[in-house]
This record gives C-alpha cells, sequence and structure tokens, in this order.
C-alpha cells in the first residue's frame, strides 16, 4: 500500500540529503576534515563559494560544545577552488571562554589555502546583551514560475532596446549560473527606477547542488 509523506517529513528529509551531500564531511582526525562531493556553477570558474563557507562553518561547529551556537563569521577569499579535488578543513581552536568561543578554519586543496575564516559562537543562555535577529522576514510575492516569461511577453527586443543592452541581458538568462526572475518587468527593462530603491526577483541556482539532493 502507497503511503504518502507529510510536508514536514519532506522538508526534514531534504535537510537530511543537504547536510550530508552538499556540507557534508569527512574526518580525519581531531580538528581535521575532509569534502569530496564539491559543486560549480554553469559558467563560474570555480566551486561555489557558498558551499565552502558552509562546509568550513559546519568544520568549526564540531569543535564547539552544543550550547554554542553561531554569532558572526568572517570570510576571505585566496583563491578559486576546483571541483576535481577534495577540500581539507583544519579548525584551530582560538579561544574558549564561558560565554563565548571563536574558531579559525583554513580550506586548502593540494596544500594552498583557497580560504580562511573565523568564527564566533555565543552560548545559548548566557547574560550577554539581547539576542539580535539579524534575519529579515521573507517578502510576500508571486509565484516565479512564468516570471521570466511575463518579462519577455511585456518587452520587444527588436524595438525597444538596442544591440548591445539586448546582447548583455540574453547573455546575462543564457550563460551566467544562476536563473533571475524579476517581479517587476519595467525595473528589469530599465523603464522605471524601483521604488525606495528596493527590487524584488527570485533567484535559483541552474543545475543540481549536491548529487542527489533534488
Amino acid at each position: 500500500m502507497a503511503t504518502s509523506t507529510s510536508g514536514g517529513e519532506e522538508s526534514a528529509n531534504m535537510e537530511k540529503r543537504f547536510m550530508v551531500n552538499v556540507l557534508g564531511l569527512e574526518m580525519l582526525d581531531v580538528d581535521l576534515y575532509r569534502a569530496k562531493d564539491m559543486w560549480r556553477a554553469q559558467g563560474a570558474r570555480g566551486v561555489y563559494g557558498g558551499q565552502i563557507i558552509g562546509q568550513a562553518l559546519v568544520a568549526a561547529q564540531k569543535t564547539v560544545p552544543e550550547a554554542f551556537n553561531l554569532h558572526s563569521t568572517h570570510n576571505y577569499f585566496l583563491r578559486s577552488g576546483s571541483p576535481d579535488s577534495s577540500v581539507i578543513y583544519r579548525v584551530l581552536r582560538t579561544r574558549d571562554g564561558t560565554s563565548f568561543c571563536s574558531r579559525t578554519v583554513t580550506a586548502a586543496q593540494n596544500g594552498a589555502i583557497i580560504l580562511t575564516l573565523q568564527a564566533s559562537f555565543h552560548r545559548e543562555g548566557s547574560e550577554v546583551l539581547i539576542p539580535i535577529s539579524y534575519q529579515p522576514s521573507f517578502p510576500q510575492s508571486v509565484k516565479h514560475y512564468s516570471l521570466l516569461e511575463e518579462a519577455h511577453k511585456s518587452f520587444d527586443f527588436d524595438t525597444e532596446m538596442n544591440g548591445k543592452t539586448r546582447n548583455r541581458i540574453r547573455n546575462i538568462e543564457e550563460h551566467i549560473p544562476l536563473s533571475i526572475r524579476p517581479l517587476d518587468p519595467d525595473v528589469y527593462w530599465r523603464r522605471k527606477k524601483p521604488e525606495s530603491g528596493v527590487t524584488s526577483y527570485w533567484v535559483k541556482a541552474r543545475g543540481h547542488i549536491g548529487k542527489n539532493y533534488f
């Protein structure tokens, strides 16, 4: 008999696959980890930087007590990474305090460092400043599926755009590693400036991020 999966279970399964396939690390020794499954977006010259940062944070988190959560991080890319080589993450336990602890992580390929990361962790419930939430609320918007098609329908490439601009737009839509769908076609085509200096787009990576994730 077929069984259905609730939305909560499906979300949990996707999160688990994401952690295993995209952020998963193999422990080689104390404070030393390796990642093998690296992703390079279409048209990019190196590994996706967000994955490198994410894996470095996972490595750092593995070395702090469970009561500590990430407070802040600073990242410095030194070289582009190759999807053909493993990445080695080495964690330096910079400081362990009662309320805060800090870690420094280096990510290296073939002996060359491609990223350094400094992270601070804060113990939940410790007597410091009132916790600050940096994440804004997700804006309400229409679905993204037909936005790009609607933008094209609202604009005549041949009569309203010169050749240089037309080629630039087409190059963006066809060759960059992200699919961009505008909520306001007039802003997308630069017919007007966005209200309050803010405009909205749906942005999604082209292709799969990690094996068997989607």
